[in-house]
């Protein structure tokens, strides 16, 4: 817990560029030694080869408690073992861009909540 009674969180994006499937598989793993909570967001889900699926794969299966991971990926094809895993586990969100217009109104009110104000055209 942070100073201020709420839970500490650590927050890893990652795409497969940049990221080898082991070193993911590692972090899914591996609690934070602070006590933080972790969340890991995978972009480019659906890029990763069979061998990167299957070590993450088994990852999941000894995920850390403290670890939340959110997989992004444009196709997820249900009969590869990873995503077929990560549907029995997880609780799927899927995540349709914002209709037209939409993110103005989301832009304002979220920088009126910060006491900000969007100049014109800004959003």
């Amino acid at each position: 817990m942070g100073s201020n009674g709420r839970a500490r969180w650590r927050c890893t994006a990652t795409t497969r560029a940049n990221a080898t499937s082991t070193a993911l598989a590692d972090s899914i793993e591996t609690p934070s030694l602070f006590g933080a909570r972790t969340l890991l967001i995978v972009r480019g889900a659906e890029g990763l080869d069979e061998r990167g699926q299957e070590r993450l794969t088994a990852a999941l299966e000894r995920q850390a408690p403290q670890v939340t991971l959110a997989v992004v990926a444009r196709n997820a094809d249900m009969r590869r073992r990873f995503f077929a895993r990560c549907r029995e586990l997880a609780t799927r969100v899927p995540v349709d861009h914002p209709a037209h217009g939409e993110m103005r109104g989301f832009a304002d009110a979220f920088a009126r909540e910060r006491g900000r104000e969007l100049a014109r055209g800004g959003a």
